[in-house]
């Protein structure tokens, strides 16, 4: 059966995923301080391990495909607790550990993800407060040549305009 091969792709992905939690983290601590370079950095080397996910994502449904085959089962209804069912002890405790693991991780990620949003949520709002504050945006509502009525925006800024 195919469970080694299914057990190295998913060892694979999951240090995958330990290197993007790690990146994670960090990325927490970019956005407070401020380091605009270093989250660049970060969320390119993010964009190269979940190409990397995705390739190993690609082996890991041609695999199940396959342990489907052999089975005689749709692959859509193989899952870790299926196939832990039907293995011996040691690719049973395999599975399962990595099935713990990715959903630890999983975890982890769901809620650093939410609080970086937020993070990343309330410095666009910092940001739109302060050039708020700098340009004093105001509308001054004009006529056109028919007598309606528009408004155009005017900047009384304290920003030199012929800059």
């Amino acid at each position: 059966m195919n469970i080694k091969q299914l057990v190295s792709i998913l060892q694979g992905e999951n240090e995958i995923y330990d290197q993007m939690l790690e990146l994670c983290r960090e990325e927490a601590k970019v956005l407070v301080a401020g380091n605009v370079k270093r989250l660049d950095e970060i969320v390119e080397i993010q964009t190269d391990l979940i190409k990397q996910v995705g390739i190993y994502e690609m082996q890991r449904v041609e695999c199940v495909n396959r342990i489907a085959d052999e089975l005689h089962m749709e692959a859509d209804k193989i899952t870790v607790s299926t196939l832990t069912e039907r293995l011996d002890g040691h690719e049973s405790v395999e599975l399962k550990s990595i099935q713990e693991h990715l959903s630890a991780v999983l975890a982890e990620f769901r809620d650093l993800n939410e609080m970086n949003s937020q993070l990343i949520k309330n410095s666009i709002d910092f940001i739109d407060y302060t050039l708020g504050l700098l340009l004093d945006v105001a509308e001054e509502i004009n006529y056109d040549a028919g007598g309606k009525t528009h408004k155009v925006q005017i900047n009384p800024a304290i920003l030199d305009q012929k800059v």
